[in-house]
Formats: structure tokens, sequence, C-alpha cells
């Protein structure tokens, strides 16, 4: 979990929390939902980890970023797309001066602009 701005967090305990889920049907669903999404999420960041290439995952990441917002500018910090591909800062961080020396991207400070998108593309597969 990461906050970004000043949070307060309620913590209901284990035993009260399970009478809820015993007496409420609609709790009942959204915690097994909750727990089937996040199973989910844990099979494909690990058969990505496992399967993908780190160069590809990154590639594959820019490119779906770039996608939701339209703009070739991505305003994160190497810190925040490490922790969206499951891996270490300095490893994107060696992984984007790859790119840039290859031409496909330009990194600034705490943004990355997308300069060869086609090409990034195929490398995402």
């Amino acid at each position: 979990m990461v906050a970004t701005e000043k949070t307060r967090i309620l913590t209901v305990g284990a035993g009260a929390y399970e009478k809820l889920m015993n007496s409420n049907l609609a709790l009942r669903c959204f915690t097994y939902e909750l727990a089937a999404e996040r199973f989910s999420s844990v099979v494909w960041v690990m058969e990505q980890i496992l399967f993908a290439r780190f160069d590809r995952r990154l590639a594959g990441f820019l490119i779906r970023e770039f996608e939701k917002s339209g703009n070739p500018e991505i305003r994160m910090t190497q810190e925040e797309m490490a922790r969206e591909v499951s891996s270490a800062r300095e490893v994107v961080a060696r992984m984007l001066k790859q790119f840039s020396s290859d031409g496909l991207i330009e990194s600034r400070r705490g943004s990355v602009i997308l300069r060869d998108i086609e090409a990034l593309r195929e490398l995402a597969g």
C-alpha cells in the first residue's frame, strides 16, 4: 500500500470482520471478489516476471500508459514505474538508459517522453 497524501486508516479486527461477513451476504461476496481479483493480479505479475523479458515488460508498460492518456510524456518517477512493473528502481533506470540510447525515449527528471512509439510497440510484442 502506498499513501501519497496524509491518510487515516481504520482497522477492523479479524474476528469482527468474520462476524460481519457471516451475517452479511453482500460483504461476503465483496470479500471473495476482492480476493479473486488480487489473486488474479498476483498470478499475472508472476507470469510477467517469470516468462517476459524485462525490456518487453517495461516497453509494454510505457505503451499502456501512453494509450491511457494519449500523451507521449509519461509523468512518473523511476520509483513509481518500478513499483508498477514489479522491479527495482535501478533495473528500471538501466533499461530507460538503454531505451534512451536506442532513441526510443527521452528521459527527464520525473518523466519519460516516448520518441519512437511504434518501435516500443514492436518490442512489447
